[in-house]
């Protein structure tokens, strides 16, 4: 035998041996670091799966498993019986492990990706609920977060690419093993949801960049970029009190720091609200702080709940924790994002917040400087009743209409319409006031004449635009 026949059986027993671990390397490469818009060809994927496998790895073994694949995957074609059934527990087996699907992306040269079972929307949707769930401890909310970053390969690289700062050239290479994992949106928001939480729980101030959508009317293209002012991208130092759903998005309640608040905002300590999925980069704000000859970074304690938002909040008792960051020094060689534990247990108590009745008193979630809550009636009919508890709950005084109405009007069904009115306690004005021009047509303001007066002046200003 050849030496240059005995190292291709040499090779070709290494390449044998690898072949348990290639499948699994190339779904984590395709999930990793893929989705349609970014697809690999076969060429490209082999490359990489060298760097795990070693050089002897062959390109058309990756050709050949992705054609398996794809092959099992689309098991309903299958003519035969008996292949179909195989295929199909095959495919099933498949989608169960990995949480989705390799699939192949059209064009004249097939690129493969990979699909997740869940969307963006779904795993935002499932992070948010972990995070706010009155009934699960701490420890049960870190169990499930960390599971979910499984999920989702959280890593180096998703936080880094959303750097848009930074110009394209300092920003990693996808296919560097070193920061191989997957880019997806919902992993930087899920970073920023746990810290988020964290700092919530601990009571630390946070230090954010806010995303926002812009528009090139020569390219007729939307961008979206952190926000920027006269001094470059814009940081936001705020107190964290509270994160909620409300109308499918994710929002973080919120105050300026006293020392950072906006010059248009004149009443110190107004709540504000952010959007969690616009929300960039976020850090907690550190100081250094003497500690005997050792200077130590500490997290820096936002300021006290203001006292609108105080009847929100509800001191309970969350059971026992691991004391927080609070209680010592930041290790000097972790990250300001990473947090010490002291051993050692406590009895925690929280402010639980109360989003149903924040949600019922700011329904379009505008908090002016002054607080200026009202009691309004409002018109309805039996169907847009539902509009009214969805918003703000089913304890609401209902009566007649007070108003006459033809009798000629019908509902959906063709049967005369039935008018009710509505009575809400304590909405803010302006709120309720942008509620009614949401839903003109099926809610009408009765009372008080200031927001009838209100509502009447917007739509007529909304009519003048259209003639």
């Amino acid at each position: 035998m050849s030496e240059g026949t005995g190292q291709q059986s040499a090779n070709t027993k290494k390449q044998s041996a690898y072949a348990k671990f290639d499948h699994l390397a190339m779904v984590y490469i395709l999930r990793g670091i893929t989705s349609e818009e970014k697809a690999l060809s076969a060429e490209k994927l082999a490359n990489m799966l060298k760097v795990y496998l070693g050089e002897e790895y062959s390109s058309k073994t990756t050709g050949r498993k992705l054609k398996e694949i794809l092959d099992i995957q689309d098991w309903r074609s299958e003519t035969d019986p008996a292949a179909k059934e195989e295929k199909r527990r095959l495919a099933k087996v498949l989608f169960s492990l990995y949480s989705g699907k390799i699939r192949a992306a059209g064009g004249e040269h097939k690129r493969f990706y990979f699909e997740p079972c869940l969307d963006d929307a779904s795993m935002k949707m499932l992070n948010g609920t972990v995070v706010t769930n009155s009934f699960l401890s701490q420890e049960e909310k870190r169990y499930l977060l960390s599971k979910m970053r499984y999920l989702n390969m959280l890593g180096e690289y998703g936080e880094r690419a959303a750097d848009k700062g930074n110009p394209d050239e300092d920003k990693p290479d996808p296919y560097d093993e070193e920061v191989l994992a997957f880019p997806g949106e919902e992993n930087l928001f899920l970073h920023n949801t746990v810290l988020l939480e964290q700092c919530i729980t601990a009571g630390w101030q946070v230090e954010m960049t806010y995303g926002i959508y812009d528009y090139d009317i020569d390219g007729g293209s939307i961008d979206y970029h952190e926000r920027c002012d006269e001094a470059g991208i814009k940081k936001y130092r705020i107190n964290p009190y509270a994160m909620f759903w409300n109308e499918g998005h994710y929002y973080l309640l919120a105050t300026y720091d006293i020392n950072h608040q906006p010059a248009y905002m004149k009443e110190i300590g107004t709540p504000v609200n952010f959007r969690v999925d616009r929300i960039v980069k976020i850090s907690v704000v550190m100081q250094e702080e003497a500690r005997g000859r050792k200077k130590v970074k500490l997290p820096v304690s936002r300021e006290p709940i203001p006292s609108r938002l105080k009847e929100f909040f509800k001191e309970e008792d969350i059971g026992y924790d691991t004391y927080p960051a609070d209680a010592a020094a930041f290790d000097s060689d972790m990250d300001e994002d990473e947090f010490i534990w002291v051993n050692g247990y406590r009895d925690q108590k929280q402010c639980r917040f109360d989003a149903k009745a924040y949600c019922a008193r700011f329904p379009r979630m505008r908090i002016s400087e002054h607080s200026n809550p009202i009691t309004c009636r409002l018109e309805c009919t039996p169907w847009s009743l539902q509009i009214l508890i969805d918003t703000f709950g089913s304890v609401l005084k209902i009566s007649e209409s007070s108003k006459i109405h033809d009798k000629n009007e019908l509902d959906y069904n063709g049967r005369p319409q039935t008018f009710i009115e509505a009575q809400i306690e304590q909405v803010e004005f302006e709120n309720i006031r942008d509620f009614c021009l949401a839903n003109p047509e099926y809610i009408t303001p009765v009372s008080p004449r200031p927001l009838v007066n209100a509502v009447k002046e917007k739509l007529e200003k909304i009519l003048k635009r259209y003639s």
